[in-house]
């Protein structure tokens, strides 16, 4: 008997008529990938209150070797079986392993799940950011009013201001430096 139950999670919600007659529709066209896209997004915008939520634990109890034994021997008896002990075992093996699989699985399919929503999200967020800022896509440089491609600090001035600024003041206390000596 497996110590730790499994726990589970059950969400539903009510397939909301203007939902209804798209699922309907998208069946009608055969595309299997419309209803999921539509579905999904009736799930975005269901709101905690519209979902019915159940909670299930659940455990997995394996047979005992001794009740294994009894099966065999019951099976044997009656000519119906020729499994042995290893056999089972086997078989046990198997089917745990298939869980394993099946559930890696729904965890990759879970996070393939995340990923494309993020990368959607993130997407968006690119897409707002090169509008706010008039960056291009090309060439990643910034386009001010002026079109010049030289980089400028947010709300500052561009680099050759600066630039020249710092050698007019060097300059500048070179030139006062040398009169007062």
């Amino acid at each position: 008997v497996d110590e730790k139950p499994d726990k589970f999670l059950i969400q539903s919600v009510q397939l909301r008529p203007e939902y209804q007659a798209l699922v309907e529709e998208t069946r009608a066209e055969e595309s299997g990938n419309q209803v999921s896209d539509v579905l999904q997004k009736m799930w975005q915008e269901t709101t905690k209150n519209q979902l019915n939520s159940t909670k299930l634990q659940c455990t997995f109890n394996f047979p005992e070797p001794d009740e294994t034994t009894a099966a065999i021997n019951h099976a044997q008896a009656r000519g119906s079986a020729t499994a042995t002990a290893a056999e089972l075992e086997d078989i046990h093996k198997l089917r745990k392993k298939y869980n394993e699989l099946v559930n890696f699985t729904v965890q990759l399919t879970s996070e393939r799940d995340r990923l494309r929503t993020s990368y959607k999200e993130t997407t968006k967020e690119l897409q707002a950011m090169r509008q706010r800022e008039n960056i291009s896509g090309d060439d990643g440089k910034y386009q001010g009013s002026g079109g010049s491609t030289m980089a400028t600090v947010s709300g500052g001035f561009p680099l050759w201001q600066v630039m020249l600024v710092a050698v007019f003041s060097f300059l500048l206390a070179r030139i006062i430096g040398s009169d007062l000596l």
